[in-house]
This record gives structure tokens, sequence and C-alpha cells, in this order.
């Protein structure tokens, strides 16, 4: 029984006291705490309150059902002693390593790790405990499991594990690992009946409860809707433990704030905008899902302007909380990155999206390092940039932007822009899948036949720490993806693919081929296999795909020549283009519009149109073989082009028509600024030739390989220019 004058009791346990008189008829300081079997606390807990929880003279050797998955606090303490408690939820922490946390605990069955956990287990987490069956993990991904976490416990037994772990989904969030399943006797995603049960009970909860307790009308809805999401879950005959779970959570948070009128956190986004909730725990794994807060639109405080949302479950008091909005293909996408604490608990933060038509490009530099930006991309396709695949085979496309879109230099947190897939050809099906942090496509082979995914990705904009939503302020924005930096996903399904010899051997993102502006073009040569056809599609940012197709035919030798640059009407766009080859005799045709019969392979660098921002594309590109400063000089460009391809014939390289990758020509040239005057800088080559050119510098003493070639002055006139061209083209 306990005391009417417990001054050191915790706000847990007064809380607890109020419900057994209100619930249970007890009377105050008279308090039976053996009634209390099944206890769920949504709130803050201290460390009075723990003891409180695990006191023998209060509950603590009475409740059976414990849930603290409602708990706010960063830090957790020990349940030790609870004799009666057969099941847990643990608090959301970032990782949960307490020492001795079960000590004592004789009945413990089933745990709930309830949030993104990164390292889970201590040498004594479960020592002791003989009675454990199941430990359910909420989170997508995985967590680092203590490999001493079972010891001394009926699971010890490597080669006889006896727990069963439940999770979102066995097959993603590396919960198919054997890093994890070692420690389990199986892995499941399938609610069990216990816990629809639960789930039940609660809903029955919620049902009781009578119009007249809500404090606000907004508070009426949340419950009706939990009430109704709820339900359909229970009905759903295939609903994983990780759905009856949140849906749980969401109803018993539901019934704890019937009665509370403020609005709590809140998002105002932009009307009609797609809108995310978030938490990455500061060391948890990169490139993996947030854990995901669920989210419920007030109508009554939302109009034509503006949509108000609410988070549906409790928000742990953490850094790195993440509020995300986008109106997909018309506005940017808008984050902003929030601590929760006591003192913010209640904050509202304005999402203001910009629309798309008429927005103003930013610097292309990196906000806060003053870098370059290429707004480039990377996928997990090889270097081929082409998928075979096999009817019912599937594929999970990774995309990245690049450069990574982060507040600071040295965060690990970063936000990827809104996604745009394009999907030409009917041999496969595409759906999203995954959450912020590790948001996919997945590609799922239907029929034979080639499809094409074109993947580009919209602006994005991070409101500053101190921004909770200033219209018109563009500090830390990032724009959309560089039209040249188009992805390109080429996908086989059946047929033999891959089978016959294309002849190309260039790498799709590594072989960069560069020329002359004013050559407009170059020849790119290559023999497959005899019997193939080519055509060669414009690259998509310039064609839509199906549109641009240009058909070639065989030499005598069975090579084929195809251009790469840009035609006259399209000197102003980018992109990247690649020869198609298709293997005739096996059912083709050679109609262009049948574009799901051809073969993808490569595509090849193509220049700017512009001058100026040619220039800097250049320099951009070869950013890792050069020093600070280092420059190519704009006139004469020809005349180094030229130059590097005598060079590579001297040296008997391999390379179309003496043509050079331009990141190896940098090695070669170069000029640095001092003040107002420029300097020659000798650069060296990272393969050095065996006979220097001629009038290099190399020809001279104590220079061997050096291909700086003095005889270029730094400015010259045209008519200069021209007769020493005329002097070198066969050099």
């Amino acid at each position: 029984m306990g005391s009417p004058h417990d001054d050191c009791a915790g706000s847990a346990l007064t809380k607890l006291r109020e419900k057994l008189v209100s619930d249970f008829g007890q009377t105050v300081g008279d308090y039976d705490y053996s009634v209390v079997k099944k206890l769920s606390i949504t709130g803050t807990l201290n460390a009075q309150d723990y003891a409180d929880l695990r006191n023998a003279s209060y509950a603590g050797t009475s409740i059976e059902e414990l849930d603290l998955s409602g708990a706010v606090d960063a830090t957790t303490y020990a349940l030790n002693g609870m004799t009666a408690l057969t099941d847990v939820s643990l608090p959301p922490v970032a990782n949960y390593t307490v020492a001795n946390p079960f000590q004592g605990n004789v009945s413990l069955r089933n745990v709930v790790v309830a949030a993104e956990t990164y390292t889970f287990g201590s040498p004594t987490t479960f020592n002791g405990i003989t009675t454990l069956e199941r430990i359910t993990f909420l989170h997508t991904t995985k967590p680092s499991l203590n490999a001493s976490t079972f010891n001394g416990s009926n699971n010890a037994d490597s080669a006889n594990r006896v727990v069963k772990a439940v999770v979102p989904n066995q097959d993603r969030g590396d919960y198919d690992k054997a890093s994890f399943s070692q420690y389990f006797a199986s892995v499941t995603e399938k609610a069990s009946a216990a816990d629809l049960g639960e789930l039940e009970t609660v809903t029955d909860e919620a049902k009781a409860i009578g119009h007249g307790a809500a404090a606000a009308e907004f508070r009426w809805t949340l419950l009706q809707d939990a009430i109704t999401k709820a339900t359909t879950v229970h009905d759903d005959a295939d609903a994983s433990a990780a759905a009856v779970y949140g849906a749980r959570l969401a109803l018993q948070t539901a019934i704890s704030r019937i009665g509370v009128a403020d609005l709590g956190l809140s998002l105002k986004v932009t009307h009609g905008a797609d809108v995310t909730l978030s938490w990455k725990n500061g060391t948890a794994q990169h490139f993996a899902e947030h854990t995901v807060h669920p989210l419920a639109k007030v109508d009554a405080l939302s109009n034509n302007d503006y949509d108000v949302y609410v988070p549906t479950t409790t928000i742990a008091y953490t850094t790195q909380h993440i509020a995300s909005a986008v109106i997909p293909g018309q506005t940017d996408k808008v984050a902003k990155i929030f601590t929760v604490a006591a003192a913010t608990a209640g904050a509202q933060y304005t999402l203001d999206l910009t629309p798309l038509a008429g927005r103003q490009e930013s610097a292309s530099l990196i906000p806060g390092l003053g870098a370059g930006d290429n707004r480039g991309l990377y996928t997990n396709l090889d270097d081929t940039g082409v998928l075979n695949l096999d009817v019912g085979e599937r594929f999970d496309l990774d995309t990245i932007r690049t450069q990574q879109a982060q507040l600071d230099q040295i965060n690990n947190l970063f936000i990827e822009p809104e996604y745009t897939f394009e999907v030409a050809g009917d041999s496969v099906t595409t759906r999203r899948i995954g959450q912020d942090g590790r948001r996919q496509l997945r590609i799922k082979a239907e029929s034979p036949g080639v499809s094409v995914v074109k993947i580009t990705y919209g602006p994005l904009h991070y409101l500053a720490a101190n921004d909770n939503g200033t219209p018109g302020n563009t500090n830390w924005s990032f724009n959309g993806i560089d039209p040249q930096n188009t992805g390109v996903a080429v996908v086989n399904v059946g047929d033999n693919v891959g089978t016959f010899e294309t002849g190309i051997n260039v790498k799709n993102e590594l072989d960069t081929y560069y020329f002359d502006k004013t050559a407009e073009e170059r020849d790119f040569t290559f023999t497959p296999a005899e019997g193939t056809t080519v055509r060669v599609h414009d690259p998509l940012n310039v064609s839509d795909w199906g549109e641009g197709w240009n058909t070639y035919e065989a030499a005598p030798d069975g090579g084929f020549t195809v251009k790469q640059g840009w035609p006259q009407h399209r000197r102003a766009e980018e992109g990247r283009q690649g020869p198609v080859p298709g293997r005739a005799g096996q059912g083709r045709r050679r109609d262009d519009h049948q574009h799901d019969e051809s073969r993808p392979v490569v595509r090849c660098g193509r220049q700017r149109a512009d001058r100026d921002q040619r220039y800097r594309r250049w320099r951009r590109e070869a950013r890792g073989h050069l020093q600070p400063g280092l420059q190519l000089r704009h006139q004469g460009q020809a005349d180094v082009l030229r130059r590097c391809d005598a060079i590579g014939q001297q040296r008997g390289d391999a390379v179309p028509d003496g043509h050079h990758d331009l990141q190896r020509q940098l090695h070669l040239h170069g000029y640095r600024r001092q003040g107002a005057q420029r300097r020659h800088v000798h650069r060296w080559p990272r393969r050095r030739m065996a006979v220097p050119p001629p009038d290099s510098p190399g020809g001279q003493a104590g220079q061997p390989g050096c291909c700086c070639h003095r005889s270029v002055p730094l400015r010259r006139s045209a008519d200069d220019l021209r007769a020493w061209r005329q002097g070198h083209d066969d050099s």
C-alpha cells in the first residue's frame, strides 16, 4: 500500500495514483497497486520515475505489460526486479546499452525495440533471463547487435537459438543478413494473434470515449481517424507486426491527448504538398531509412494557402528531426532540421514552397563551402548503365545527388531532392519504396523487351536553424540536376540479352570524349558482332525516347562510325548519347519506332555549347587532376587539343582518331594566374612518354617527358594563331 505523503514520488507515480482513484475507485492514500497489470506511459520519465516503476512497494512486482514507446526522454534506465513483467516496449532512445536492464525479471518473454536504435544490447542485457521468446524491431533498418547480448540467457547457444525476431520487412534493411539472423531461431514480419488482440483491446478503449471528452474538435477527429486506421490494419490478414504496433501506438497517443486543447508540435506547409516528418539517429547507419513519424492533417486549421499537420505519435526529445515538403513536378523541396525539447515541443514550422515556374537558379556553389556544385547523379548501376533481367526479377535503384545537399561539410546528415522517373517501354513496372534516408525505385521485369528509365531531380532548399519559414529566403538552396547529367537506366528483359559482342569497350561514366567546338562533332568507330544493326538516340534531355533515333550503316569491314556532337539546331542543348546495337536474326525489326528492340550500351560525353560554360565544365571534370589555381587558357584551346592528338600518336596510344580524354590533356597543359600576369606552369603526365615531342620542353636536357609546349605564347593575334596551327598540323 502507498502513503499519501510520499513527497519523493515522481510524476509517473502521481499520475498512476490519480488513475487508481478515477478508474478503479480507490481511496486517496490507500492504494492497491496489485490491480496494475498493464501500464502505458506517454511523456517524460526521469530517474525517479524509473525507480518508482520497479519499486516493489508500488507496482514493480505486479506490472505484467509495460509500454514505454511513448516516452520522450533521451535517457533510459534499468527495469530490473520486475518479477511479473512479461512484455516490455522500450523507449525510443538512440542506443540501448543499459547494464543489467532486466536483472531479476524472471518472467520476461517479449521485448519491443520501438525506434531507430543503432546499438542494441550489452554483455549483460539478458543475463539470467531464461524465458525470452521474441524481440520485435520496429525500425526499418537492423540495429547493431552486441555479440554478447544473449550471454547467460536461454538464447546464448549459437547452435540452438530459441528466440524469434520480428521485423518490419524480412527482405530490406539488412534484416536478411547473417549479421542479424545468426542471433535468432527465425526472422519473421507477420503479426501474431497476441499482437492483434492488443490492438483490438486498445481500439475498444478508444471507441468507448465520448465526444464530450475532447478538449478541441480536431482532437476528436484525430481519435476517429486513428480508430479507422487501426480497424483497417486489424482486418488485414497480411498485416505485419510493425504495422499493428504502429496503429496501436497512434491510438494510445490519440487517447492520451483527447483532453489537450493545444496543437503541440505542428507543420504548416503550402497547400497540396506531400509532407514527411522523420528522425535520423545521429549515430545510426548512413544511407538508411529514417524513423518515420506519421502525420495527420488538421482540416479545421488548414485553408486554401496552407495545410496544417500534426504527428500522431509522440516525438522524442532528440536532435535531427527532419520535416520536408514538396509538390512533385511543381515546386522545390523544402526541408527543416530541428531539435525537439521541452521548450520547443509546441513549435510550428512553416514550409513555404517555391513554384518551379519562374524560379531563379541559385549560384552553382555548395552552400557554406563555396566550391562548385556539379549537380550530378550517382546510382548503383554498373558502368554500362544497363540492367539485364529475366522475367520476374527485380532491381532496387538507388539515386544519390552529387554533390550531396548538406547543411555543413562535417555533417553526415543530408537530404535527397525529389526525384522524377520517366519510364519508356512496357517490359518493366516500377514503384517507389523506402522512406526518407533511403528511397529507391523498384524495377520489376514483366515481359521480354527493352525499357528506358529517365532520371532527374528538382531543387532543394533547407531552412536555416533560426528560420522557421521565411518567405523568399534563398539561403541553403541547391539547384535541380544539370540537364547534361540526366540519368538513364536501360533495362533489357529476357530474350537472351547480352549474348553478342558490341565492340564498344568504353565505360559509361568513366570514359569521356571531348572535341573542339568549331568541329561541332567527332567520329566514334566500333565493330560489333556480324549482323548487328546500329541506331543512336539523342540525349533524353534533348529528345523524348523514341523521337530521336538516327540509323547508321556498316562499313565494308563491318565497323560503324557514329557522330558524337550536337546538331546545328541543338547547339544550346546538353547531354550524352550512345550507340545502340541490336542483333539481327533474332526477331528484331529495324523500324525506328520499335525502340524496345534496341540495345543501348554506352553514353559518350558532349561539351557545353556555350563557350564559357564549357570552359568551366572542363575544369570541373578534371578537378581531381588539377592543383588549385590551374587553368586552361581560353584562347587556343583547339591548339591544345590538336597538340595532345600529336602527342598521343607519338606515344602510340590506342585512342580512336588520336583523341584523348581531357582529363589526361589537363595533365599536359596548364596556366596559373599571378596577379595581372600569367605564367606557364609545367604539368607532368601520369604516363610519361618514351620519346618527347620534337619542340616540347621535354626535348631539352633535364626535362624528359614534360609536355608543356612553350612554343605557344599566352596571347596571340588570330593571324598568329592560324599561322601557328598550320605549322603544327603534322607535328
